[in-house]
């Protein structure tokens, strides 16, 4: 499923607005806007109203074990650090994205925002959101009317599959495979 494929089925909805996370979620779970529509309405999101952040967060994940995906959901912290240099005090800001119980998802020293996130990620789906709106991105192409609008959002929220861990290749007994 593609933005614009989504976007057109998204229009039969008379008087929907705010649906960036049916869009997106229908988008990145590769799955028919109708169908997404109709789970998030079962789940309480109402004809033309957006959802909260926490609402957002706990229908991708039902979505995900729907489509039998393991979503990990990440959100942005920012800190501190003050440095005393030559007698003066410095402050320099580090971003990192973590995941509710702390697991570190990656660190920066500036914004992840639409514009570069290419830079900092592997390419791959994920579910991005920014202030007040969320965006699909499918193999490192964003898939939303953001792209040529707002290349500057900064992205403060991430849904992105999780894979397996890798085994060790000394690990592997290659004698069964032959």
């Amino acid at each position: 499923m593609d933005y614009n494929t989504s976007k057109k089925q998204a229009q039969k909805h008379v008087g929907d607005k705010n649906y960036c996370t049916v869009l997106a979620s229908s988008i990145f779970f590769n799955a028919d806007y109708d169908e997404t529509h109709k789970f998030y309405a079962h789940y309480g999101r109402k004809l033309g109203r957006g959802l909260n952040d926490h609402m957002t967060n706990k229908l991708i994940h039902k979505m995900s074990k729907k489509h039998g995906l393991d979503v990990e959901y990440y959100r942005k912290i920012c800190r501190g650090i003050s440095v005393y240099k030559n007698g003066k005090l410095y402050r320099k800001k580090y971003y990192r994205f973590e995941t509710l119980g702390g697991e570190i998802f990656i660190n920066m020293n500036k914004n992840l925002t639409l514009k570069n996130f290419n830079d900092y990620l592997p390419t791959g789906n994920y579910i991005f959101g920014i202030s007040g709106h969320v965006l699909a991105v499918k193999n490192g192409a964003i898939q939303d009317w953001t792209e040529l609008e707002n290349k500057n959002g900064i992205i403060n929220r991430i849904w992105v599959e999780k894979y397996p861990e890798f085994i060790e290749d000394d690990e592997i007994d290659y004698s069964s495979l032959c």
